[in-house]
């Protein structure tokens, strides 16, 4: 195994991929599949790493390397994810997933969500200033050639820095631009790095830029509480799904009485045409 996979958790090889697995102290609640950057170390994400832990997510750390295979790379990797899931789901008995991933982990995760999710297990995803490049996705000016997020019923969030090698025709608002759908947050400022930690072997922040040091600290402690809110919370999955349709189905049974009671002349409060909906 190489530098891009050390650290505490167990070291294994998942569906032909290399990944390392940390459990939380106590039965987990979820389980979560961290993306690097491309060619980033784990390392550079403890901090998010620890986040899932203390609210019991079993992490499964993915590295991402750009170089292997050549072809379909992103694609490949894409796929790679859904196969790991669908392998360690009876091991930790979880019937859903979530995905956080960063730069090009960013955007795979949200190919995931895309091309990989027709029974619906995805619960969240985190794209952290994700990077469409190489080749262009989600952005194409063309939209007969983009891949699409609108038909994803998981919870998506992209965060955008309008900072360092990322193309503004590739990142994160333009990739919200063409998905409506997907909850888009702000960093202005801040460093495309700035989701990482320091320290380490490779000083990767000072090869790309830090953005400004108080915007990128900001970033990094809201993507971190991001991280803690979506995963931890199941309703932000199949039963966020449910909650939206009763709403909706509620909501329209309201209307259809209301335009009944109006049809034959009669004035009902708003109290009485509810308790009258439910059997009161």
């Amino acid at each position: 195994m190489s530098a891009a996979t050390t650290g505490p958790g167990e070291q294994r090889e998942v569906a032909g991929c290399h990944v390392v697995i940390t459990k939380p102290p106590k039965s987990p609640s979820g389980i979560t599949f961290l993306l690097t950057a491309s060619n980033m170390p784990l390392e550079k994400y403890d901090s998010i790493r620890d986040a899932l832990l203390s609210i019991g997510n079993v992490v499964v750390g993915f590295y991402i390397n750009s170089l292997r295979p050549l072809r379909r790379n992103h694609r490949v990797k894409a796929e790679h994810v859904r196969e790991m899931f669908l392998i360690l789901k009876n091991e930790f008995r979880m019937s859903e997933y979530s995905i956080v991933g960063h730069s090009v982990g960013g955007k795979i995760a949200l190919m995931v969500a895309a091309l990989h999710d027709a029974d619906q297990v995805l619960n969240s995803v985190i794209a952290l200033d994700p990077i469409d490049q190489s080749p262009v996705e989600f952005t194409n000016k063309e939209l007969g050639n983009n891949i699409s997020l609108k038909g994803s019923k998981a919870n998506i969030t992209v965060t955008v820095t309008e900072s360092g090698p990322v193309s503004m025709e590739h990142n994160g608002r333009a990739i919200h631009k063409f998905n409506q759908n997907v909850e888009l947050i702000l960093h202005r400022h801040a460093g495309h790095m700035a989701y990482c930690d320091e320290g380490g072997k490779l000083s990767w922040k000072a090869a790309m830029g830090t953005g400004n040091p108080e915007k990128s600290a900001k970033a990094k402690r809201e993507a971190i509480e991001l991280v803690k809110g979506r995963a931890k919370s199941k309703v932000g999955g199949k039963q966020l799904r449910g909650v939206k349709k009763l709403v909706s189905e509620t909501k329209a049974a309201a209307k259809d009485f209301s335009d009944d009671v109006k049809d034959s002349g009669k004035k009902v409060s708003s109290g009485l045409m509810m308790k009258g909906m439910l059997g009161l």
